[in-house]
């Protein structure tokens, strides 16, 4: 049985990144996935599967990006 489908629209916010539009979905270890092109607050574009978004796999662009850990509890390494 198919999941159902991720309400995820343009102007959407995950952690740093918001949603800019959804691209054709691309073939990754053997299945097709739904791929959505974002924009970091540091201004850096990156695509990620919406799987990823959805379980909060991802919340900036990369592991360069200043605002990796901006939202960490430095003490339980967490994110807040």
């Amino acid at each position: 049985m198919a999941h159902p489908r991720a309400e995820i629209n343009p102007g959407d916010r995950f952690g740093h990144l918001v949603v800019e539009e959804e691209l054709p979905r691309e073939e990754k270890w053997g299945q097709k996935h739904r791929m959505m092109l974002l924009i970091c607050d540091c201004g850096n574009k990156t695509v990620k599967t919406v799987h990823a978004l959805r379980v909060d796999r991802v919340r900036s662009c990369s592991y360069q990006c200043p605002y990796r850990f901006a939202d960490r509890d430095r003490r339980s390494n967490k994110y807040a």
